[in-house]
């Protein structure tokens, strides 16, 4: 008989103990199936070095002027860091204001300029974007709060590239 009359199989293994692996097993099946293949960040998701761009159209140049090679990248609102900076490109102010016509027309201001960050950091790089510290983030995302070291200034990402080795 395969079970004795205390109700072990073969002498030696409880049906309660069976029960409790086989439970065990379908819970470990379940959470594979849900995390496993999902895109759901977990511990266990492989990072890669992955370059985001920010981009601020018109912030005043003394805070362009503090932004270094090297300055920590961090989502001020998320508190995630996000990379290090790795370039800073200047290009002219950007504003859009109203003529004396009531027209609508690209202006600029003195000591005001447009500025890209380029910060490379460690994320998980998807087709959708790139997830730092389980926060998503893709291009367009709006008024993003960055700091780059001692500056702090909106930014909008305008590019997410895989980092070259």
């Amino acid at each position: 008989m395969l079970f004795d009359k205390k109700g072990k199989l073969f002498g030696k293994v409880s049906i309660v103990d069976i029960l409790i692996v086989v439970i065990i097993i379908a819970v470990v099946g379940g959470l594979y199936y849900k995390f496993g293949n999902s895109g759901t960040v977990t511990a266990f998701t492989k990072t890669e070095k992955v370059q985001v761009s920010f981009y601020s159209e018109s912030i005043p140049k003394y805070i362009v002027d503090s932004i270094k090679v090297g300055d920590v990248a961090k989502d001020r609102v998320q508190t995630i860091v996000i990379g290090k900076v790795i370039d800073v490109k200047v290009g002219p102010d950007l504003q859009c204001e109203p003529n004396s016509e009531g027209k609508v027309v690209l202006s600029s201001r003195p000591d005001y300029c447009s500025v890209t960050v380029i910060v490379e950091g460690q994320g998980i790089f998807a087709s959708s974007g790139v997830t730092f510290g389980g926060v998503e983030y893709f291009v367009n995302k709006p008024a993003t709060e960055m700091r780059f070291g001692n500056s702090f200034f909106y930014a909008k990402i305008s590019d997410i590239k895989k980092a070259k080795e």
